[in-house]
């Protein structure tokens, strides 16, 4: 019986241990107890069966470091990795280099197999595969040695080492799977035929027919697969331990209503003729995603899972191998970073077209969406052209005086700097015009002859145009009521009283036009969807006559984690649109509601839930109407709206803020009133009529703070503050901060909403660092600040219980919260602009 693979690998590594660095020591026995694992999973014995992605396993990988992982390469390339090339075999100088990557596995030069996968760990399944033997071993072998050719066409002097070594995206595919991609840098000019000056009439509807042509015709009509889909090596394409691999993208689609909707776009690309995706809308659909949802793609169930994390959103791909991970071991990007990668790689694209004398970035892009009635529905894939302003791009990308040209591969989103640009966050990148020209019916993809691009600024249509096989830009006409993405879909039609016509939705319905007839502010509109029976799709609300300026109905209370549906509207007072919803009912300003990082955004006037009472409620009319939601009698809630009233005035109040519990409860109902100039005052308004203190709502009145219990702080055991933390009985996540330091301060938000500032405290120049947190009552309300700053307080000795108090100050919309000693600051952990 040979020899287990385990005991080999442990022998090989002893003997290799006198070299080794003090960490190999460590990760011995994690690496032999690794092999014995993948020896259980190799078919009948032989490591030949086994993909590269299991031998390579790039969250193991990870956990290795450098030199550790040099002796693991060492290992195999000296054990398993043994092409059938005889020495007498090779004719040419490539070969002969091919054969030294695994007869001089330890040479000095390093110009080992080993090496290769260290340096580079994208060809560790390329050269796995060429080692094996046979027929596609064979292949594998002949394809690193074609595409090695062909490089040294344009660099004489370059060995097969470094070729390796730069060895990524559209070449690593084509070396990996033969697949016929565009080398990068080929075709960066975009064809003529879309650069040509539009010309005059339509497109005849043969063409349509005649574009339909198989898995070429993304292709024939300018479609790059590689840049619609990417290839393995691109940091968006995935792969699980089984092999099966999935791009995963941000989209936009165009919707019956003329809004524009962000989508998650996956696609199964193990057979990239024909590929089979799965979309879904980052408007509906988060709250399923954030419990992760399993799709079948093309045959392979995929789990896919997108969860917020602070200000972000973290994303996970599963498939049956596993989690998915890229070329370089890493796991899917968070949906912050891929809206920029997006926009990233539409610029690093580089195809460029002139619409209305401004220059545009377009690019490839798709997504699948259900169509049909219920009992016959059925998932339709569609391409689409993405036209982006080439100004906003370069200004975001370009080179430039001190930096260099952006690399999507390796861009951080959090270092773009969008001043000046259009874009509010990373999240309002989006195409200025999308052309709908694919549709996939059954096995086969059929070119539209003409699709609506949108509007311009200056109020002109745009279409894209099949013209002799290729799209073209023309001026075009308002499209038709109604019409979904293979025909053209954005509406256009304007009513008599200057309010767009949206598809299916008219601000005539039953409901619309009541709840219309109630509101008195001019610049807002509710229209209504006649075919839709859910509930919170069956109502949208514009702003401004604008059909790019629409939002959906929504709770916006504190603690919607159960949230599903709204279930119901009113107007009240005029102005506040009340939403009913499982959980209970929201309050929004719509004559305060406005516009928001470049976003129409409806302004949150209060909440109430049957079990909590009411909450933060900003106006007398959603007051009254929770007042009896809990239960009060008409008298009681007049008595608390005169004493509002009274109360506001006496304190020339700019805003006020009233919560509450049920009727006949012991706790009170509280107002919190804004004045000019920063200052706040609370009043309790029931049962009694309480004195006016200084505060705001919620918090306890300024002066007093918040007392340390010295007891409860947590001594500093590790390097940073932590993605997620135990306050209390509460987990808490990581908001932002300094989120890398050991001593500063940290802002953290639980599912409830929540918020505590983390901060530390050293006593003594030489004496313990230890973790407090206060609960943030004023970011709860008004929102986390976007500017922070954090420092470490330091204080002459350890603190007693009791001794040190927190309070929060303001300076106008500015802030900050300082740590005292009896009335003395002794350190600002937190301060904060009110961008």
């Amino acid at each position: 019986m040979p020899l287990s693979l385990a005991l080999c690998l442990t022998a090989a590594l002893a003997a290799f241990a006198e070299e080794a660095p003090s960490t190999f020591d460590r990760d011995r026995a994690a690496i032999a107890a690794y092999w014995a694992e993948l020896e259980k999973k190799a078919p009948e014995g032989d490591f030949a069966k086994l993909t590269g992605a299991q031998v390579f396993d790039p969250a193991f990988m990870a956990t290795l470091k450098t030199d550790d992982q040099r002796y693991f390469f060492d290992f195999m390339a000296r054990q398993k990795m043994k092409p059938k090339v005889d020495a007498g075999t090779a004719s040419t100088d490539a070969e002969r280099e091919f054969q030294n990557l695994f007869s001089a596995s330890r040479a000095k030069g390093g110009n080992g197999a080993n090496q290769a996968m260290t340096d580079n760990p994208s060809v560790r399944e390329l050269l796995w595969n060429a080692s094996m033997g046979g027929p596609a071993g064979e292949a594998q072998r002949k394809r690193i040695l074609d595409g090695y050719a062909e490089a040294k066409k344009a660099k004489a002097d370059l060995t097969l080492k470094d070729y390796l070594k730069g060895l990524t995206g559209e070449a690593l595919t084509k070396a990996l799977a033969g697949d016929k991609v565009k080398e990068k840098g080929e075709d960066e000019k975009p064809p003529k035929e879309e650069r040509r000056k539009p010309a005059e009439g339509k497109a005849a509807p043969s063409e349509q027919a005649k574009a339909a042509a198989g898995s070429d015709t993304l292709a024939s009509v300018g479609f790059d697969g590689s840049q619609a889909y990417g290839v393995f090596g691109d940091r968006h394409v995935y792969k699980d331990k089984a092999g099966n691999q999935f791009s995963f993208s941000i989209s936009s689609r165009r919707m019956p209503d003329g809004s524009l909707e962000d989508v998650v776009h996956v696609v199964n690309i193990n057979n990239r003729a024909a590929p089979q995706g799965a979309t879904f809308s980052l408007r509906s659909d988060l709250d399923k995603l954030a419990a992760g949802v399993t799709v079948t793609v093309g045959g392979v169930p995929l789990t896919v899972a997108v969860k917020a994390n602070g200000d972000d959103h973290a994303v996970s791909l599963a498939g049956p191998g596993g989690p998915l991970v890229n070329a370089k071991g890493e796991g899917p990007m968070s949906l912050s970073q891929a809206y920029a990668y997006r926009a990233a790689r539409v610029f690093s694209y580089g195809r460029v077209v002139e619409i209305g004398g401004k220059e545009y970035y377009v690019s490839p892009e798709t997504y699948t969406q259900t169509e049909g009635p219920k009992e016959g529905q059925r998932s339709v894939g569609y391409g689409q052209f993405s036209y982006w302003p080439k100004d906003q791009l370069d200004g975001l990308f370009a080179q430039r005086a001190g930096r260099d040209e952006t690399n999507p591969q390796t861009m951080d989103f959090r270092q773009l700097d969008l001043k000046g640009s259009k874009f509010g966050s990373v999240r309002d990148m989006r195409p200025d015009f999308l052309a709908t020209v694919i549709r996939r019916e059954g096995a086969q993809d059929v070119a539209l002859p003409r699709a609506s691009m949108g509007q311009d600024a200056k109020g002109q249509w745009w279409d894209a145009v099949l013209r002799d096989g290729k799209y073209v830009i023309e001026k075009g006409q308002p499209p038709a009521v109604g019409q979904t993405p293979d025909s053209a879909t954005p509406p256009g039609q304007v009513r008599t009283d200057g309010w767009p016509q949206l598809g299916t939705y008219s601000p005539d319905g039953p409901t619309a036009s009541r709840l219309n007839g109630l509101l008195t502010t001019p610049r807002v509109k509710i229209y209504e969807a006649t075919g839709a029976t859910e509930f919170d799709k069956k109502f949208i609300i514009m702003f401004d006559k604008d059909f790019k300026s629409i939002v959906h109905p929504q709770f916006l209370g504190q603690g919607t984690g159960e949230f599903t549906s709204v279930v119901g509207l009113e107007v009240l007072g005029g102005k506040i649109v009340a939403a009913r919803s499982n959980v209970g009912v929201s309050y929004m300003d719509a004559a305060a509601s406005g516009f928001r990082d470049g976003r129409p955004e409806l302004k949150a006037a209060g909440s109430w839930k049957p079990e909590d009472g009411f909450q933060s409620v900003s106006d007398p009319a959603a007051l009254k109407h929770a007042l009896a939601l809990s239960g009060y009698s008409d008298a009681d809630s007049e008595t608390i709206l005169k004493r509002l009233l009274e109360q506001a005035q006496a304190a020339a109040a700019t805003s006020f803020s009233v919560s509450g519990p049920k009727a006949g409860s012991k706790l009170g109902v509280a107002a919190a009133f804004n004045q000019a100039g920063g200052g706040s005052s609370v009043v309790k308004l029931w049962p009694e009529l309480g004195q006016p203190e200084s505060g705001s709502a919620g918090t306890p009145p300024a002066g007093t703070g918040f007392a340390l219990d010295a007891s409860a702080a947590a001594a500093v055991l590790h390097e940073k503050f932590q993605p997620t933390l135990q306050v209390g009985d509460k987990a808490v996540e990581f908001v932002k901060g300094d989120a890398e330091a050991l001593q500063g301060a940290a802002v953290y938000k639980g599912k409830g909403g929540e918020v505590y500032v983390v901060f530390t405290i050293r006593a003594g120049a030489d004496g313990p660092v230890r973790r407090y947190n206060v609960r943030a009552w004023d970011f709860e309300k008004n929102g986390i600040p976007k500017t922070v700053r954090t420092t470490q307080v330091s204080v002459a000795a350890e603190p007693k219980s009791g001794e040190l108090k927190v309070e929060p100050r303001y300076s106008g919309k500015d802030g900050s919260i300082v740590v005292l000693s009896g009335s003395q600051v002794v350190g600002t952990p937190l301060s904060w602009t009110a961008d």
